[in-house]
């Protein structure tokens, strides 16, 4: 198993996700709460950001900046109705 390091340069490195996306029992608050610890959605968040900097990195494709400003221009049209 290999560590992601933070895109930032965080001092602390990550490893998967899979195993944090649930809390273990001793993690997991009392009462049947099963929402995210804040560490593992920190986890989590920062994972998303390395596993997409690629991506947004990246052009944007000139078609889809068209398709995306005649959208904006129809719903201004529609909104002035």
């Amino acid at each position: 198993m290999h560590d992601i390091s933070d895109e930032r340069g965080a001092d602390d490195a990550i490893g998967p996700v899979a195993g944090d996306a649930v809390p273990t029992p001793e993690r997991r608050p009392r009462g049947g709460d099963r929402r995210l610890d804040p560490e593992t959605r920190r986890r989590i968040g920062r994972s998303l950001r390395v596993l997409y900097a690629g991506l947004l990195a990246q052009p944007i494709l000139e078609r889809f900046e068209a398709l995306v400003a005649e959208f904006a221009a129809r719903s201004e049209k529609e909104s002035a109705r």
